[in-house]
């Protein structure tokens, strides 16, 4: 989405079509502190957005040794208004996140929708992939996750998904969890 740091960003557009491969992650919105962006919008209609994954140490921790494989709506460390991502089409994907990456970005709506034929090979969460071990008020206000058409997902959460720290608030105020088709092969948090 450009830098953006300290600065506003009114819409940021993303698509994602064909037969792009992303080895990294795609951010919706600023990866610098101090950024406001109103709106973000990604569609991935095709393409791969899954080569690195996770790996667990042999500590049984998890660790990102190379990449973080993700689609995230929101930001690294800035703030966004409304995040809209949707996965469809063929896309494959790793791992999908409405809200921003750590407990100090704030989504006012997170919306995420897979469909078509797509697939999510780990998760898709609505909210944070850092548990909020810092602040008392949700990062994300309100999430909405919908899985439909015969998208295939490993797990849904309507909240947060951590991978790094023990969570010891909510990361997410309220929750909407619609799953209308596809087939989820793990399981499902409100």
């Amino acid at each position: 989405s450009g830098d953006g740091a300290n600065g506003t960003i009114n819409t940021v557009n993303l698509t994602i079509l064909g037969d792009t491969n992303v080895i990294e992650a795609v951010w919706g919105a600023s990866i610098s502190s101090g950024s406001m962006v109103t709106t973000t919008n990604i569609l991935m209609a095709g393409g791969t957005v899954n080569e690195k994954g996770y790996t667990t140490d042999v500590q049984g921790n998890q660790t990102i040794p190379g990449g973080f494989s993700t689609v995230v709506g929101g930001s690294r460390s800035g703030n966004v208004g409304t995040t809209n991502v949707e996965v469809t089409g063929d896309a494959v994907v790793f791992a999908v996140q409405g809200g921003g990456r750590e407990p100090g970005t704030n989504t006012t709506t997170a919306n995420v929708t897979i469909s078509g034929k797509a697939t999510v090979q780990h998760m898709v969460c609505g909210s944070l992939t850092d548990g909020n071990d810092q602040y008392s008020d949700p990062p994300v206000g309100e999430s909405f996750v919908e899985v439909k058409d015969s998208a295939n997902v490993k797990d849904v959460y309507g909240g947060g998904w951590d991978l790094w720290t023990n969570p010891l608030y909510p990361s997410t105020g309220k929750t909407n969890v619609v799953i209308s088709g596809g087939h989820i092969s793990g399981s499902v948090y409100g």
